[in-house]
């Protein structure tokens, strides 16, 4: 079982994207078509109506990401929340590409995330070493 995700710089709703065009139209592509042509297709694909329960999310991203927009995690924490399932949602200075870099500082704060959640897991589960 999966118990804890980390998200970065995720297009999450696909629906605000293809209406955005993000990505030259890239939803659009993936899916065949706009939201009103295919809603069965995007209700089925779309992260933000699919929202994980029972698991720690944490969606990471570049407050200047011009490629995918910030907002794209921010609204799949509101729809997560709205849901009952809470992701915690931070945002790094820099662009697309500072999630890339494994030194960086977004990595750090990954890397010390996980450790948490790794921590806690363990102390929840009734099983030993």
């Amino acid at each position: 079982r999966v118990g804890a995700a980390v998200l970065q710089a995720g297009v999450l709703d696909l629906e605000r994207a293809a209406a955005q065009g993000m990505g030259d139209r890239a939803v659009q592509g993936l899916l065949g078509a706009e939201p009103a042509g295919a809603p069965e297709r995007y209700a089925t694909a779309d992260p933000v109506r699919l929202v994980p329960a029972g698991v720690d999310l944490l969606c990471v991203h570049g407050t200047g990401d011009g490629v995918v927009p910030a907002e794209q995690s921010t609204r799949y924490a509101q729809a997560a929340a709205a849901a009952g399932v809470h992701v915690d949602v931070r945002l790094v200075p820099g662009d697309h590409m500072v999630l890339v870099d494994p030194a960086g500082e977004p990595w750090a704060l990954v890397r010390d995330w996980l450790r948490h959640r790794a921590g806690a897991s363990r102390r929840r589960s009734t099983l030993v070493p």
